[in-house]
C-alpha cells in the first residue's frame, strides 16, 4: 500500500512539474503569416484534390478567416488548432496537419489526461474502460458531460478536427471515440481535473471528478484492470462448419509489419487451394481494421475473387511534374519517389505513364462460391481501393459499416512531408490522385454496406466477435 501511495505521489508531481515547464515560446505573427502561407501555397500549388469537395471560393474563405486571426503572438500548438478547418474543406484522409512534437511527446508522457476509454454508438459515448484512480464510473455508463460541456457536442467538435474522405463521417467518428482522450488533449487541453455526469448502466445519473493522469499511469493501470482479448494474427486463415474465413487485417506487407511477401503469397495460395481442394462453397473475407498499405498486396488478393482480368485504375495524376528544389519538404523515400516518377503532361494534369494499363490477372485457384465482405470504418486507403474492385467485378455481400476510405478515387500516393519553418509543423501532403475503374460514381463516400452491423457497447464490453458470429449464420443461410 505504501509503495502504491509513493508511485502515486511521485506521478501526480511529475505531472504538475511538467505540465507548468510546457510553455512554448510564442511565434511572432509574421512568422505565422510566413508560415500559412508556406501552406497554402503548397496545397494549392501540389494538392490534387484540393477543390473535389469543396470549390475555389469556398476554399478562400476558409484561408482568409484562418489568416484574419494571424494577428497576434499563439504558440505553435495554437497555430496548429486554427489550422484545422483544413482538414474538414480538404476531406482527404491522407492529408494531415499534425501537432507540434513537443506537445504530443508532452501529451504522451507526462501531462495529465482522460483516463477513460469510450465507445460511440448510436450517437452516445459508453464508458469501455475506467481507468482513473477514483475507479468509480464504471464500464457501460453513458458520458453526458465532461467539464460542463455537452459530451456529444465535445465529441462531435473532436470528429471534425480529423481528417475525412469526402463527406465520410464513419472514420472521424470512430477515431474520436477510440482516441478521445489524445485528441481532447490535441484540442482542447489537458486539465488537471475531469467533472464528468454520467448515467451508470442502469440510467442512474451521477456525477464524479477524476484526476488528469498521465498515459504511463494510465497504462500500468490498465494492465491490471483490463483483461486484453486474445490478440488476432493480422493474417489468418481457418475453416469453421465448411465456412472459409480468411483474415486480413493489413497490405503492408513488409519488413515493418513482419509479414514478407513471400509469406503473404503462400497464405493465399494455401487458403485458396484448401477452398477448392475441400470444396468450400462459402468465404468470409474479414478486412475489419484494414487500414490499406501496398495496392500490389491487395491486388495479389483480388487475382483470387475475379474470373476476367480486371484494369482497377483509369489513371493516376499529379499537379506538377515534380518538386525540385525540395524548398520546405523532407527529403525522404516518398520525395524522391516522387521525383522520379514517369509523368506525362496530357494537357492538363502529369499523367502517370502506365497507370490505367495496370492488369490484374484471375488465378488459376480462383474462388467462384459465396462470398461475405467484413468491412468497418477503418477499412481505407488500399483496402478501400480492393472493395471498389470487389464491388464492381465480383459477386459479394458486404457486411458491417460504412468503410473509412473512398473505393471511387484515392488522393494517397508519394505522401509528401512539409515541414512549416517556425512552428515547425509537419503537414503529410499526397500529391497523386488515383481513379479506379469502378462501376459506380464518386459520391464522396466510403463503401457502404449491404447488410449494416455496428457492435453494440454490449458487445463491445463482452469481447465477443458478434459480427463474425452474424456472418456465420449469414453464410449458413440460404441464397435466395
Amino acid at each position: 500500500m505504501k509503495a502504491s501511495i509513493y508511485r502515486l505521489a511521485i506521478w501526480v508531481f511529475l505531472a504538475n512539474t511538467v505540465q507548468a515547464q510546457y510553455q512554448p515560446i510564442p511565434l511572432d505573427p509574421a512568422q505565422l503569416r510566413q508560415d500559412f502561407q508556406i501552406l497554402k501555397t503548397n496545397l494549392e500549388e501540389f494538392h490534387p484534390c484540393l477543390y473535389t469537395y469543396t470549390n475555389k471560393s469556398q476554399f478562400d474563405a476558409v484561408f482568409q478567416q484562418i489568416e484574419a486571426k494571424l494577428e497576434a503572438p499563439m504558440t505553435a500548438l495554437e497555430f496548429f488548432r486554427l489550422l484545422m478547418p483544413l482538414h474538414l474543406a480538404i476531406r482527404n484522409n491522407h492529408t494531415k496537419i499534425y501537432p507540434p512534437n513537443d506537445y504530443v511527446e508532452a501529451a504522451t508522457t507526462t501531462l495529465p489526461r482522460l483516463p477513460i476509454r469510450l465507445y460511440w454508438y448510436q450517437d452516445s459515448l459508453f464508458v469501455t474502460e475506467d481507468l482513473s484512480r477514483e475507479n468509480q464510473i464504471g464500464v457501460g455508463s453513458q458520458i453526458t458531460s465532461i467539464n460542463g460541456e455537452d459530451a456529444l457536442d465535445v465529441f462531435q467538435f473532436l470528429a471534425n478536427q480529423l481528417s475525412t474522405d469526402g463527406f465520410n463521417r464513419s472514420y472521424p467518428y470512430t477515431l474520436a471515440g477510440l482516441g478521445f482522450s489524445r485528441y481532447y488533449a490535441y484540442f482542447k487541453g489537458t486539465p488537471d481535473e475531469f467533472l464528468i455526469e454520467y448515467k451508470t448502466a442502469e440510467g442512474i445519473p451521477k456525477k464524479a471528478r477524476i484526476a488528469g493522469i498521465p498515459v504511463p499511469e494510465i497504462m500500468a493501470t490498465r494492465k491490471i484492470r483490463v483483461k486484453d482479448s486474445p490478440r488476432k494474427d493480422e493474417l489468418d486463415f481457418r475453416v469453421q462448419n465448411k465456412i472459409g474465413i480468411l483474415r486480413l487485417s493489413t497490405f503492408q506487407i513488409d519488413p515493418s509489419s513482419n509479414i514478407t511477401p513471400r509469406a503473404y503469397k503462400t497464405l493465399l495460395k494455401s487458403a485458396f487451394s484448401e477452398l477448392k481442394s475441400a470444396n468450400i462453397k462459402t468465404l468470409i473475407l474479414d478486412l475489419r481494421g484494414n487500414g490499406g498499405g501496398f495496392p500490389e498486396a491487395a491486388y495479389h488478393l483480388l487475382s483470387y475473387l475475379i474470373s476476367e482480368p480486371v484494369y482497377p485504375s483509369k489513371g493516376e495524376y499529379a499537379l506538377v511534374g515534380g518538386i525540385s528544389p525540395p524548398h520546405h519538404y523532407e527529403e525522404d523515400m516518398f520525395f524522391k519517389h516522387f521525383n522520379r516518377q514517369p509523368l506525362k503532361w496530357d494537357g492538363e494534369y502529369y499523367q502517370v505513364k502506365g497507370a490505367a494499363r495496370t492488369k490484374v490477372k484471375p488465378k488459376p485457384l480462383t474462388y467462384k462460391g459465396k462470398l461475405l465482405v467484413l468491412i468497418n470504418s477503418r477499412c481505407a486507403s488500399a483496402t478501400t481501393e480492393l472493395l471498389g474492385q470487389i464491388a464492381s467485378h465480383c459477386s459479394a455481400t458486404f457486411i458491417g459499416e460504412e468503410t473509412g476510405g473512398n473505393p471511387a478515387t484515392q488522393v494517397a500516393s508519394d505522401l509528401l512531408s512539409l515541414v512549416l519553418p517556425n512552428a515547425d509543423l509537419k503537414v503529410q501532403l499526397p500529391v497523386i490522385r488515383s481513379v479506379m475503374n469502378v462501376t459506380f460514381e464518386n459520391k464522396g463516400q466510403g463503401l457502404m454496406p449491404d447488410v449494416l452491423f455496428r457492435p453494440r457497447v454490449e458487445d463491445i464490453l463482452s469481447g465477443e466477435d458478434t459480427l463474425l458470429k452474424f456472418a456465420l449464420r449469414q453464410a449458413q443461410s440460404p441464397d435466395d
